[in-house]
């Protein structure tokens, strides 16, 4: 992760427009489908860790920063056709990736714990849904 002065504080750092599309660059076309859903940087370093260089030591560095980004700043939506809340799909995917990134380094108790997690609390998404596939396989797999 980036390092900073002591005296410069993180909220002082600014990401004008130029340097949002630098980074978008830089981790590539195939992650532009994040911008639309989230101002969360460290996700697109997680996918980028993840998916481009898989180095999931870095990838799990940076989901966890993501995940205490998304339960800062972000909030969940309410359905227009029900009303209901629906979960902060960011947030989730956050959670969903940090699992599978503990999955890929054979960390398989933290992966069930956190897929568990994710099956409990955001049962209505597609991702907990998942989650709960992962969970069964892993532990048939254990």
């Amino acid at each position: 992760m980036a390092e900073f002065e002591d005296d410069q504080e993180l909220d002082d750092i600014l990401i004008d427009d130029d340097d949002e599309e630098y980074a978008l660059k830089e981790v590539g076309d195939n992650l532009e489908f994040l911008r639309d859903t989230s101002d969360n940087f460290n996700l697109y370093i997680a996918f980028k860790a993840y998916h481009e260089e898989r180095n999931f030591e870095d990838a799990i560095e940076y989901f966890e920063a993501a995940v205490a980004y998304e339960k800062k700043h972000g909030k969940p939506s309410i359905s227009e056709e029900t009303g209901e809340e629906i979960p902060n799909a960011t947030l989730v995917k956050c959670l969903y990736w940090l699992a599978e990134s503990h999955n890929k380094l054979e960390q398989h108790k933290k992966a069930i714990k956190i897929f568990q997690s994710i099956a409990k609390d955001f049962n209505n998404h597609y991702l907990g849904t998942a989650s709960q596939r992962r969970v069964k396989m892993l532990k048939t797999e254990a």
